[in-house]
């Protein structure tokens, strides 16, 4: 597959938005198992109950087992890890890296006692070079 051009107005119009449409950037086939991850989660969520603080780590590790079962390689390696209690609140940060691709991902998760109150997923290429200006 060939690589998806990023223009610059794009990285601007991401900048200023803090989000943007990729056409073409994922092979069909990708969408249609992203698509029936989203159905099957739909049909049958992973947590019955809210995840609180105390449930996270276990959370996390279901997670990953979960959607190796549904046929996703989970080709990556987390490079940080960062939990923070603070005020009732247990906050997680982590980094990974997607293997034999550019792509790196972040995200964070706040929880409480009555379950999630923030979740944010993200992903990006470390190889994307924005020109001197």
């Amino acid at each position: 597959m060939s690589r998806v051009q990023i223009s610059d107005a794009l990285v601007d119009e991401f900048e200023h938005q803090g989000a943007v449409c990729l056409r073409g950037l994922f092979a069909q086939c990708w969408l249609e198992k992203l698509a029936y991850g989203v159905d099957k989660n739909f049909a049958d969520p992973a947590e019955p109950q809210p995840v609180t603080r105390a449930m996270l780590e276990a959370y996390m590790h279901r997670r990953d087992k979960k959607t190796r079962a549904l046929g996703a390689d989970n080709q990556w390696k987390l490079t940080h890890e960062l939990r923070q209690d603070k005020d009732g609140i247990l906050t997680d940060w982590e980094w990974w890296k997607v293997l034999e691709t550019g792509l790196c991902g972040a995200a964070i998760v706040q929880t409480g006692n009555k379950g999630v109150q923030f979740e944010r997923i993200t992903y990006f290429d470390r190889n994307i070079r924005h020109p001197q200006t």
